[in-house]
């Protein structure tokens, strides 16, 4: 990403969060780095490490790892981001996903 970003410097990013933390990358130093070009964020959780194997190791927004209130907090305050893009790549069931992304995002 830091490639095409440098290359490319006008472009805006929609920065998928949980993948940045899934490699093993501090999501705050993107912002900090990439602020002002990351225009709309994935909102996706990850799994405890052995669980939901059957979903590639994904988790509905807030059953995860992430820590999604400061997440947002942080995204909202260091970003441009207009377009929060709830996610799970590999949902065992839609509706269920759905519903507890929903459930987790009132609060924010």
């Amino acid at each position: 990403m830091d490639i095409i970003l440098a290359t490319a410097p006008n472009i805006e990013w929609e920065a998928d969060i949980a993948w940045i933390a899934r490699g093993n990358a501090n999501p705050n130093e993107w912002f900090d780095k990439y602020g002002e070009r990351i225009t709309a964020v994935h909102v996706k959780d990850i799994a405890p490490t052995g669980e939901a194997l059957d979903e590639d190791g994904w988790a509905d927004v807030g059953q995860g790892t992430l820590d999604w209130d400061n997440l947002i907090k942080d995204v909202t305050s260091k970003t441009r981001a207009q377009y929060f893009v709830a996610e799970h790549d590999n949902p065992s069931d839609a509706e269920r996903f759905a519903r507890r992304s929903f459930d987790a995002a009132k609060g924010w």
